[in-house]
Formats: C-alpha cells, sequence, structure tokens
C-alpha cells in the first residue's frame, strides 16, 4: 500500500491497527517508518510490544528480533 507522504501519520496509524501478533512489517528503508529517531522508536517500540516483527530491506537489519 502506497501512502502519500502528507498521510503518512494516518497510514502508519491504520498499518498498525490492522497488524496481529506473529505478523512482520516490511519496509524499503527504514526512514519509511519515520523520519527521525524520535519519530521512529515509537512505532518501533509498539510493534516489539505487540510482537510484530520489523524488517528493513535496504539496511538488512530486523530491530524488532
Amino acid at each position: 500500500m502506497s501512502v502519500p507522504a502528507k498521510d503518512g501519520a494516518a497510514g502508519l496509524e491504520a498499518l498498525l491497527a490492522y497488524a496481529r501478533e506473529g505478523d512482520t512489517l516490511a519496509v524499503v528503508r527504514l526512514d519509511r517508518l519515520g523520519r527521525s529517531l524520535a519519530r521512529y522508536s515509537p512505532p518501533c517500540a509498539m510493534l516489539k510490544e505487540r510482537g510484530i516483527a520489523l524488517i528493513s530491506l535496504e539496511e538488512k537489519i530486523e530491530p524488532t528480533r
């Protein structure tokens, strides 16, 4: 699902509401999840708490595992 930049926050909220424990969220780059560390950390922590894996394809890392 592609979300225009101005609607990115709403798109992230919808995605987080839809995701369930055991799901994996794949992003091309971590900056797609948040433009800064301050914006990236809360969604990443929420994913981990809810048992949702996060992987970044370009950086080849899985910060929530």
